[in-house]
């Protein structure tokens, strides 16, 4: 990875890292949260600019990027204030990118480097020949190949994009072609049994794993459902480790930066008992939403009556089973304890329906309404 270009325009200030672009002024937690909302609606305008060039955009989401994410992990503290004249146009750039699975993510993440200039070559390791066709038709990679060892051999930067399950296998395999000092990443929803499988298999190879979760998809499969804009404004997550090498966390963050992200770090146990509660656990219970509503045995004039809140609520039941059975299992403890704990939550609306507790009912779905509609305004995610 390089710097592939600098420009600044007054005033000037070294580009060494993000913070150096940040002044020392310290503000309280009203500025925190003003600086991460102003920095997140300066990242989406730059994404509706059209007569901004492919550098500006790239630059002032780096930059916005960066702002949000000091604010947010300094809330209640204290945050650096961004220099309001300052504007930076600057690319990182990697010779070969290599991407071990082109679906939604891995072919968005291709999009990404390949429209941003972010990479010479992006290579997209896939398992059938008729997906070859389909990457490189899409351009979403600049080339594919069903060949694992042609894919990673000498590329600067690998991010596995299969399914959890997929992963230790392909790793096993691609040992003898890495070189040493190579950065590994992921896009796994589990941390924790990414780093404790892979980290010791990667480090005996003289690779680096950081490993990382975007929060960022979709329903939909494959590279045809894949955006270039899909990681803009999204929350990524790295979990480094004692044993992670500081050269290896900022070529991954650096990714994560110049594609949109707002990076954050956090200890893999902690993210996977976080991830457990605000994502995992809605995706079992569309899925169990669907199961019980389109139940074949109800009559049909239920399905027939399921519109606007059961297409919402169900949406992500579309989600592919494969890769959600891998995250599942898992992250089973964490998803278990969670299921435990929404149980309690139906079972006490249940109790107050059956006593027809007329404001006790009101109450369960009016704090449902004030957390979900301060969760939007404070959230980076647009609101539907």
């Amino acid at each position: 990875m390089r710097v592939r270009s600098v420009k600044c325009v007054a005033p000037v200030v070294p580009l060494q890292s993000e913070r150096d672009c940040l002044s020392r002024s310290r503000v309280r937690k009203p500025m925190a949260q003003d600086l991460a909302t102003a920095a997140v609606g300066a990242f989406r305008l730059t994404c509706r600019w059209p007569w901004a060039s492919g550098g500006e955009k790239l630059a002032w989401s780096w930059f916005s990027a960066a702002a949000a994410e000091t604010a947010a992990l300094h809330r209640g503290r204290f945050c650096f204030c961004p220099l309001p004249v300052c504007r930076l146009i600057a690319a990182v750039h990697w010779p070969k990118v290599s991407l071990i699975g082109v679906g939604l993510l891995g072919g968005s993440l291709g999009l990404a480097l390949r429209q941003r200039q972010l990479a010479g070559e992006v290579v997209g390791f896939v398992r059938r020949r008729v997906s070859v066709i389909e990457c490189e038709r899409s351009g979403a990679v600049s080339r594919a190949t069903l060949d694992l060892a042609d894919a990673v051999r000498d590329a600067d930067l690998i991010v596995l994009c299969t399914p959890l399950g997929q992963m230790k296998p392909l790793v096993k395999a691609m040992l003898p072609h890495l070189q040493r000092g190579v950065a590994v990443t992921d896009v796994g929803s589990v941390k924790g049994s990414v780093v404790r499988e892979l980290e010791p298999l990667l480090a005996r190879a003289g690779a680096r794993l950081v490993a990382s979760h975007p929060m960022a998809g979709s329903e939909k499969a494959g590279v045809s459902a894949a955006r270039e804009d899909l990681f803009d404004g999204a929350v990524c997550v790295v979990t480094p480790t004692a044993r992670t090498q500081p050269d290896a966390l900022r070529k991954v963050e650096a990714l994560w930066r110049a594609v949109g992200s707002l990076v954050l770090r956090m200890d893999a146990a902690a993210h996977d008992r976080a991830v457990s509660r605000s994502s995992h656990l809605p995706h079992a219970v569309a899925s169990a939403v669907a199961h019980w509503v389109l139940d074949p045995r109800q009559p049909l004039e239920v399905a027939q009556l399921c519109a606007g809140g059961f297409r919402d609520t169900s949406r992500i039941a579309s989600s592919s089973p494969e890769m959600w059975r891998d995250i599942a299992l898992a992250n089973r403890k964490n998803l278990a304890r969670q299921l435990g704990g929404l149980a309690k939550s139906l079972l006490q609306l249940q109790r107050l329906l059956q006593a027809g507790d007329v404001a006790g009912v009101e109450t369960f779905y009016r704090t449902a309404k004030e957390r979900r509609d301060a969760w939007l305004v404070n959230s980076a995610l647009p609101a539907p």
